[in-house]
C-alpha cells in the first residue's frame, strides 16, 4: 500500500515533539511542525484523498482521464496555502 507524502510528514513532526519532549532536541533544531503545520497536512490529505476517490470511480480510463486527475490534483495542491 501506497503511503502519502503528509503521513511521513506528520511523523516528522511527532518524533520532533518526542525529542523535544526528552530533551534531546532543542527548539532552535527544530523545523518539522513549521514546514508542516496541520493545516497544510490536512488539506495536503483532503486533496490526495479526493484524488484517490476521483480515480477508483475510474473503468478502464483513457489517458487523457487520468492525466485530468492529476492535473486536477496537482492543481488543488498547488493552491493550498
Amino acid at each position: 500500500m501506497t503511503e502519502r507524502p503528509s503521513k511521513h510528514w506528520r511523523d516528522g513532526v511527532a518524533e520532533e515533539a518526542r525529542k523535544l519532549a526528552a530533551g534531546t532536541l532543542t527548539v532552535e533544531d527544530t523545523f518539522m511542525a513549521d514546514l508542516y503545520p496541520a493545516s497544510l497536512l490536512d488539506a495536503t490529505d483532503k486533496v490526495l484523498g479526493t484524488f484517490e476517490s476521483e480515480l477508483s470511480t475510474l473503468r478502464s480510463p483513457s489517458d487523457d482521464e487520468v492525466f485530468a486527475a492529476v492535473q486536477q490534483a496537482v492543481l488543488d495542491l498547488n493552491a493550498i496555502k
